[in-house]
């Protein structure tokens, strides 16, 4: 990958990590009573950082499927075993072994844990909440040969994509939020990007003008505001989303060599669930619950959850380089 689009990239992983954390810690519930205007803003800067879990699938998708090099399912499966499965385990024992710990703190008691309960946690069900995204693309991988096989030949994946993301729109099938279907269509558009399009994807800059970046951002943002009017609108918001702000990270592709925090999007994933509480708590002390905190709190408690994590994560880089490499599948080696 050319150095230009690797720094986009990386900048552009960090910035929708941000707005996943955005997601888990700006709650109106903190600043009750709440003015209308503060909930409305809220309510629309959430829709705009919603556009951070499907980029996620998509950029997941299309790395993986870039690559022209043979690989055995067997290989495959190994290497997933370290960046995916080993780091969901670990994360997930974390969490439940903190909420535990927290728990007999707040309460004094220690919670009653049975092992049918902890190992649900550490397996199908993750104790951190936020790792069915983890699970789903797990899911993904196992069934590898069938998404190379559809996206090889075009058609298949096309089928596939648009049969799947007709069934999610039709709101009486209830397809769940964290299975595979209901993320098909986008995981198959990141790796026919990453087979096909590969000489696209990697073009910096995508466009030679100004006007379609901010076509770009005035459809993302247009779209974002307009998922409320109905169930098929909030869920196709989700497809373009991806496409729309890989276009709008060219600008990242000049900015220097991302430093080891920018490159940690993995890591801020995976801890900010369990420094949330704290970040929220600082944040509170500090700026109050009044509507001005409230509307600065979009974007400002993100920021400081990620800092908290990202304060935790470099005394453990430092002290504990070993760990830090388990925790987060040995990605800076990569």
């Amino acid at each position: 990958m050319p150095p230009s689009v690797s720094r986009k990239l990386s900048y552009l992983q960090f910035v929708c990590a941000l707005m996943i954390i955005g997601l888990h810690t700006a709650f109106a519930r903190y600043f009750e009573p709440n003015a209308p205007w503060t909930v409305d803003l809220n309510t629309a800067v959430r829709n705009v950082y919603d556009a951070a879990i499907s980029t996620f699938f998509f950029l997941s998708a299309m790395l993986f499927f870039r690559s022209d090099r043979p690989r055995t399912y067997a290989g495959v499966l190994k290497d997933k075993a370290l960046t995916l499965l080993i780091p969901y385990v670990l994360w997930n024992a974390l969490y439940l072994a903190h909420s535990t710990l927290r728990h007999y703190l707040v309460h004094g008691v220690w919670p009653v844990l049975r092992l049918e309960d902890v190992l649900l946690g550490l397996t199908f069900q993750p104790a951190n909440s936020i790792f069915w995204f983890v699970k789903t693309l797990m899911g993904f991988v196992l069934l590898f040969p069938v998404w190379d096989w559809c996206v090889r030949r075009r058609w298949p994946a096309l089928v596939l994509g648009v049969g799947a993301a007709a069934a999610v729109c039709v709101a009486s099938l209830e397809i769940a939020y964290e299975s595979m279907i209901y993320w098909l269509p986008v995981y198959l558009m990141g790796a026919y990007a990453g087979r096909h399009r590969r000489a696209l994807m990697e073009r910096v800059p995508l466009f030679s003008r100004r006007l379609p970046y901010a076509l770009c951002a005035a459809v993302w943002a247009g779209w974002a505001l307009l998922r409320p009017l109905g169930h098929a609108i909030h869920y196709l918001y989700w497809l373009p989303a991806p496409l729309l702000l890989w276009a709008l990270a060219d600008g990242f592709a000049s900015w220097p060599a991302p430093p080891w925090w920018i490159r940690a999007s993995f890591y801020l994933y995976g801890s900010h669930l369990v420094v949330e509480h704290y970040a929220v708590e600082l944040y509170l002390r500090t700026m109050g619950t009044s509507d001005i905190s409230f509307a600065l709190g979009n974007v400002l408690l993100p920021c400081l959850c990620a800092a908290v994590a990202l304060v935790c994560g470099a005394v453990v880089r430092r002290l504990l380089p070993g760990v830090y490499a388990l925790f987060t599948g040995a990605r800076e080696k990569r």
